[in-house]
Parts: C-alpha cells; sequence; structure tokens
C-alpha cells in the first residue's frame, strides 16, 4: 500500500535487532519502502541506521507507526505485550 502521492510505501519497525534489521533491509531493498524505526536500545538503533536497515529512528514507538502503511514488531516474546501497548 502507498499513500496517495508519496511514491513510496512507509513501514514501521518496533525492535531493529535481528529480526526487525532484516524487516528493514527487505523492505527497503524489495518494495522501496521508507523506513522508521524504534528500539529501546540505543545502540541497536544506531546499528540499524549504520546497516541501513532503517531511514530514520524514531524517538518511541507511537512516532515510528504513526502513518505508517504497515507496522511490524519484532520483540522477544515476553516484551511483546508492553510493545504492542507502546
Amino acid at each position: 500500500m502507498m499513500r496517495p502521492g508519496s511514491g513510496r510505501p512507509v513501514v514501521a519497525v518496533v525492535g531493529v535487532g535481528l529480526i526487525g534489521g532484516s524487516i528493514g533491509l527487505a523492505a527497503r531493498s524489495r518494495a522501496g519502502a521508507a523506513v522508521r524505526g524504534w528500539d529501546p536500545s540505543p545502540t541497536a538503533l544506531e546499528e540499524a541506521l549504520a546497516r541501513g536497515a532503517v531511514d530514520v529512528s524514531c524517538g518511541s514507538a507511537a512516532e515510528a507507526v504513526a502513518g505508517a502503511d504497515v507496522a511490524f514488531v519484532a520483540a522477544p516474546v515476553g516484551a511483546l505485550p508492553a510493545a504492542v501497548d507502546e
């Protein structure tokens, strides 16, 4: 799905570790998506930006998903409820 006039789908990734980072990389390379990411670990966010897994790091999960066409939550099972609530 693409927003009218934007030309690129917007994908949000909450949790940008191995799985979330891989989703971001695939979304950028295969769908040409603009990827916004959030992670509770500043180091994980820095690494995701450096690897090109996300285009923009966000200050909160809510900021990452606001207006996104699709959102992926890639967090450890025990952290999923809190990540989804965020």
